[in-house]
Parts: C-alpha cells; sequence; structure tokens
C-alpha cells in the first residue's frame, strides 16, 4: 500500500493461493500515516483499488477505518457505488512503486523462497527509497 507520492505506507507478503482482497482488513490496520506531533493518523481519505477489490466485505472494511473506498463496478453488479474517475487514475501510482521494486535483482526474481526473507528484502527496497526522498529534501 502507497500515498500518492508512491511511497511505502504498508507491506505484506501472502501466499500464492490467496487472494489479496482476503487481507485488506489487516494492511489497512497496519498503515501509519504520520500526523500532527503525537497523533498519528491511520487512514487516509481514499482508498483506491482495482476490480479485485470488489466485494461489499471490502467497501465495509475501507469505509469502517473512515476512508472512502475508490473502486470501479465489475459489469455484472447492479449495485452502484460513489466512484471518481479523477481519483481512479492515480491508482498506477501502487503499480510503478512494485515496477520499482522489481528493478532489484533479488525482489524481481525472488531468490529468497522463505517469505520471511523476502519481505526482508522488500523492506530494504523501501528503506532505499526513503533514502532517495530524504537525499532530495537535503
Amino acid at each position: 500500500m502507497t500515498d500518492a507520492n508512491s511511497i511505502p505506507l504498508a507491506l505484506a507478503v501472502l501466499p500464492a493461493q490467496e487472494h489479496e482482497s482476503q487481507h485488506v482488513e489487516t494492511l489497512l490496520d497496519t498503515v501509519w500515516i504520520p500526523g500532527k506531533v503525537g497523533h498519528p493518523l491511520q487512514r487516509s481519505a481514499y482508498v483506491v483499488g482495482d476490480k479485485g477489490y470488489v466485494g461489499k466485505r471490502v467497501r465495509a472494511a475501507i469505509e469502517a477505518r473512515g476512508s472512502i473506498p475508490i473502486i470501479p463496478k465489475k459489469s455484472n453488479e447492479t449495485t452502484e457505488y460513489y466512484f471518481d474517475k479523477e481519483l481512479y487514475r492515480n491508482r498506477n501510482v501502487v503499480e510503478r512503486e512494485i515496477g520499482w521494486l522489481k528493478e532489484s535483482r533479488s525482489i524481481g526474481t525472488r531468490y529468497c523462497k522463505l517469505a520471511l526473507n523476502y519481505l526482508g528484502f522488500v523492506v530494504l527496497g523501501c528503506i532505499r527509497q526513503y533514502l532517495k526522498l530524504l537525499e532530495s529534501v537535503v
């Protein structure tokens, strides 16, 4: 999960046989967004996802945490939900972040077979991105 500036907010390595929407609550609960001193935000105004996140359970989980889900409906859905095309265009930020992380050879080819070791390399990739961000600010 990233913010609108492609800064990683939360990570999860999931089993290949499970769909990522099954773990959306866990991922949303691990987000920590810095706010005022002593008052971290635990939510964002919007959560943008692709059609893989369609479903009442996912929408309810996002809304229960005080965010508005921006998820397009599938062609066979009859229920109308709030959808903002302009906000949805920002979904590619996550795809770009994944692509940037996969430029690291060990992450892209997944040499590590243990999920914990792989997660460690992904965290190192995120730290590298944070350091580049700090370098550009200083």
